[in-house]
């Protein structure tokens, strides 16, 4: 599991974290140099109230960037998506607050 701050997508192409307080994600890395699809599981924990900073450059539907669910012991799945060799992302919460 990488750190929160900085993505290694060459090691897995699905991530799952327990938020533990807001994160901000700096960077992702080491992306192949194709299009590429990877996934990030978030789960607030007992507290809830976590948030989710990108990375500068993500793109979302809309241009708009998808609440992440803030209640304790939620679940949401994001997908990210370059198409660019990691120039730019593209983000979408593929399930909102799983139960």
């Amino acid at each position: 599991f990488p750190s929160h701050d900085k993505f290694d997508v060459s090691a897995y192409d699905t991530y799952s974290m327990t938020l533990t307080g807001s994160i901000t994600i700096s960077s992702f890395t080491n992306l192949p140099t194709n299009p590429y699809t990877f996934t990030i599981i978030t789960v607030q924990d007992a507290t809830g109230g976590r948030s989710i900073t990108w990375p500068s450059g993500t793109k979302y539907a809309g241009g708009v960037v998808p609440p992440i669910t803030t209640t304790a012991n939620a679940i949401d799945i994001w997908t990210v998506y370059t198409y660019n060799s990691g120039s730019s992302y593209v983000v979408s919460l593929a399930v909102k607050d799983a139960k």
